[in-house]
């Protein structure tokens, strides 16, 4: 296995000079920003989808709707995604209501809600 193969798979910054009989060799990270194609990028707009970047990767995603998006809800069971909490802290015990998540999307913060009450918050790339 070459050199700057190892210092890839090792993680290491994306250009990363190693010194190797006397010669300069560069490590790369994988590639990244990776786009959809054309066709994907059509398919999923013909479906009332959205072309998001993916968290840090940077990667183009396509967000599809949920069919019960913004209804009201108290729990998940209720929706067709998770039923998501957008208000201010409510008190301890505190009952809320809260909407049908918007779009199948797994990444950034989210609140959800379950018997009206919050189950968890929590931020993901």
């Amino acid at each position: 296995m070459r050199v700057a193969r190892k210092a890839a798979l090792l993680g290491l910054p994306a250009l990363l000079g190693l010194a190797v009989g006397g010669s300069l060799v560069l490590a790369q990270q994988p590639q990244r920003n990776v786009g959809l194609s054309d066709a994907e990028r059509a398919q999923c707009l013909a479906r009332h989808g959205r072309v998001l970047i993916a968290g840090f990767s940077g990667n183009e995603v396509c967000a599809l709707p949920y069919a019960d998006a913004g209804r009201r809800c108290t729990s998940g069971s209720q929706c067709a995604g998770d039923c998501m909490y957008d208000g201010p802290a409510p008190r301890p015990g505190q009952r809320v209501t809260g909407r049908c998540e918007a779009l199948q999307y797994g990444f950034g913060c989210r609140t959800t809600l379950e018997n009206g009450r919050i189950a968890y918050a929590i931020c993901t790339d």
